[in-house]
């Protein structure tokens, strides 16, 4: 996802410094969000090693409609999933995403969310479905009632939060998630046990998961729910299941192939009947669209005249 500006001061600091960057990435996914595609140009320019092999997903019929709409083949891909019960199409959106946390909710994520993620391509959704999933774990009694306001975000003991901004005084980076453990209302306090080793800092227990930060540091790292997220937020993102409100102006193949491989084990897609169609025609000829950007210099090759 690196664009060409930011490649440039990239590749200038590890000329400076004499050292070797490795690039590392499918220009099958999500595309830069700045200007240019140079890793694609990259690709065409070196030899480069590839990874075939899925070794992600586990179920081969997955595999198969994952490849398909890789491969442009959009129609054969979303019937594949209609047919074997994981493409859920509802009368609207508002439906289409009470569908979504019903099944969230059915298959498990109620008592234990932390293998199951929702991926929208607006933040706004992503909020709704935040707050949609809260309600139904407070209400299932897996929340403690007790809570604390971040910003606009009310989160109670027990939610799952994700990270928006770096805290590296206490380890912590843009997107790390973690689950609340404890809220001291006398100390101002949030204690919360990380996914994933905080990074190394002074003043952290090496290997130590468990954080202890004051309320104004959860406000200042953007700590916020994280049921639900972007797609360009959850693309490293490897889960068990993963559920996705599909339709949307942002939709393309790209952002289709990221959606349908983050998970290892299930994923089920929810779409509203206006952005599906009839036959799902609609969807099928956004999801065949490409985004892919080219550099400049690609261009020129492609319409010399131009």
């Amino acid at each position: 996802m690196i664009g060409s500006r930011t490649m440039t001061k990239l590749l200038g600091y590890v000329e400076k410094a004499g050292a070797t960057v490795v690039l590392v990435g499918d220009a099958k996914q999500l595309s830069p969000i700045e200007a240019g595609g140079p890793f694609e140009h990259i690709l065409r320019e070196v030899r480069p090693a590839r990874l075939s092999e899925n070794r992600r997903l586990k179920d081969p019929a997955d595999i198969r409609a994952t490849s398909l709409i890789r491969e442009g083949k959009t129609k054969e891909a979303l019937q594949d999933y209609l047919e074997r019960g994981r493409l859920f199409v509802a009368a609207d959106r508002s439906e289409a995403a009470k569908q979504l946390v019903d099944e969230w909710s059915k298959d498990g994520a109620i008592k234990d969310p932390k293998g199951s993620i929702i991926l929208t391509q607006t933040r706004a959704e992503a909020k709704e479905l935040n707050q949609y999933c809260q309600l139904s774990r407070l209400l299932s009694g897996a929340l403690s009632k007790k809570l604390v306001m971040v910003g606009t975000e009310r989160i109670h003991e027990r939610d799952r939060i994700m990270f928006h901004k770096p805290f590296r005084l206490r380890g912590i980076e843009n997107g790390f998630q973690a689950t609340v453990v404890r809220i001291d209302r006398r100390r101002r306090e949030v204690t919360i046990c990380l996914d994933r080793k905080p990074a190394f800092c002074f003043g952290t227990i090496e290997g130590q998961q468990t954080v202890t930060l004051t309320y104004d540091q959860m406000k200042q790292a953007e700590a916020k729910l994280a049921y639900a997220s972007t797609t360009h937020k959850l693309q490293g993102q490897t889960s068990q299941r993963s559920y996705v409100l599909m339709g949307g102006p942002m939709t393309s193949q790209e952002m289709a192939y990221v959606q349908v491989t983050r998970a290892r084990e299930n994923t089920k897609l929810f779409i509203d009947r206006a952005h599906a169609g009839r036959e799902l025609e609609l969807i099928e000829k956004e999801i065949a669209k490409s985004k892919l950007k080219l550099l400049a210099h690609d261009m020129a090759q492609l319409n010399p005249t131009q």
